[in-house]
C-alpha cells in the first residue's frame, strides 16, 4: 500500500499522474486584482507619468528662468536658476510645513480645551452632586439625632415624673 501510494506521489510530482495535481482555484477577477495588489504587482504607471510630467515642468521652468537670467549676463544662468527655484521651492515646503505645525498645534490647543472644560464641567457636576448627597445625608442624620433626642427627652421626663412620683419631690 505504501509502495503504490508513492508511485503515485512520484507520478504526481513527475506530471505524469493528473489526479494528484495541484489545480489552480478558479477565483473571480476582483479576487485576482486583490491577490495581484497583496504581492504588489499593481500598476505603478500612473506614478511614473506624474512624475515624468513634474520633470518636464521643473526643466521648463528652469530653461525659461536661465533665459531671462541670460538677458541679464548672469553667469551660469542654468545653474543659478536651478538653485533660484530650489530655494523657491524650499521656501514653499517650509512655509508649508510651518502651516501644518501651527495648525497642528491649534487643534491640539483647542482639543485640549475642550477637554479640559469637559474636565471641569464633570467636576463642577460631580462636586454638586456629592454637596447635594451631603446636604441629604446632614438632614437625615440631624432629623435622626432630633428624634433620638425627642425620645430620649421624652424618656427622661418620665423617668422625672416617676421619680418625683416615688419620692414626692413633686410638692
Amino acid at each position: 500500500m505504501a509502495d503504490e501510494m508513492a508511485a503515485r506521489l512520484m507520478a504526481a510530482m513527475r506530471g505524469r499522474d493528473v489526479r494528484f495535481q495541484e489545480q489552480e482555484p478558479k477565483v473571480s477577477e476582483t479576487t485576482r486584482a486583490l491577490q495581484r495588489q497583496g504581492r504588489g504587482d499593481t500598476d505603478y504607471s500612473f506614478v511614473h507619468e506624474s512624475n515624468a510630467e513634474g520633470r518636464r515642468q521643473h526643466e521648463a521652468a528652469v530653461r525659461k528662468r536661465a533665459q531671462e537670467l541670460r538677458e541679464q549676463r548672469v553667469m551660469y544662468p542654468e545653474q543659478a536658476a536651478r538653485m533660484e527655484l530650489l530655494r523657491e521651492a524650499q521656501a514653499r515646503s517650509e512655509a508649508a510645513s510651518r502651516h501644518a505645525t501651527y495648525e497642528a498645534m491649534r487643534e491640539n490647543t483647542r482639543r485640549e480645551g475642550e477637554e479640559h472644560s469637559t474636565a471641569n464641567l464633570q467636576k463642577g457636576i460631580r462636586e454638586s452632586a456629592e454637596k447635594r448627597r451631603e446636604g441629604r445625608i446632614q438632614k437625615l442624620l440631624d432629623a435622626v439625632v432630633a428624634e433620638v433626642l425627642g425620645e430620649q427627652a421624652k424618656a427622661d421626663a418620665a423617668r422625672v415624673a416617676e421619680l418625683r412620683a416615688v419620692t414626692g419631690a413633686h410638692r
